[in-house]
């Protein structure tokens, strides 16, 4: 039986006309109103650019730009080079404390698992969020500072690992 057959036979067990909807909705009085079916919206495809786009591009590209040749294209002298990689860590704490509130203004759920998991906060403003700017500031900054924030948090959790160990090795 075909597509066609089978909706004209659901709509004769429902006691529709062919041209009404088949689904309806019970009434006082034992009358009942079709609900009106709409046709699918057909989704545009293509990338519509609004000011909001261009902009977050034009701010990732000159923040991104200017914190690469900071850190990595000689800008500064190795004084202020060494006084950046040791303030990365503290300036990728703000940018996660700042994603992670941006994500709980989103959802509450997605924002704890983020504070509990930092790497799913930074999929979900770049996979789920339409937050444009903050995603080309996280971007931008991360790009100066990211691998230096990276190399003292690995540091920091060896560290921790071995003090955690030495407490287990010692009888507690």
């Amino acid at each position: 039986m075909d597509v066609q057959a089978r909706r004209l036979k659901v709509r004769e067990t429902v006691g529709a006309k062919p041209d009404e909807p088949a689904l309806s909705v019970g009434r006082a009085g034992g009358r009942s109103k079709p609900i009106p079916i709409r046709p699918k919206q057909r989704r545009v495809s293509g990338a519509v650019f609004t000011f909001s786009h261009i902009a977050s591009w034009v701010i990732f590209f000159v923040l991104g730009g200017i914190m690469a040749g900071l850190r990595y294209g000689g800008w500064l002298d190795p004084a202020r080079l060494e006084m950046m990689r040791s303030a990365s860590f503290y300036v990728a704490a703000v940018v996660h404390v700042v994603v992670v509130l941006t994500v709980l203004h989103d959802s509450v759920l997605a924002g704890i698992i983020g504070l509990l998991l930092p790497p799913y906060a930074l999929y979900y403003l770049f996979a789920r969020s339409d937050r444009f700017f903050i995603r080309a500031l996280v971007a931008g900054i991360l790009i100066g500072v990211g691998q230096d924030a990276m190399a003292t948090f690995s540091a920091h959790w060896v560290r921790i690992v071995e003090l955690v160990h030495a407490y287990i090795r010692s009888g507690g």
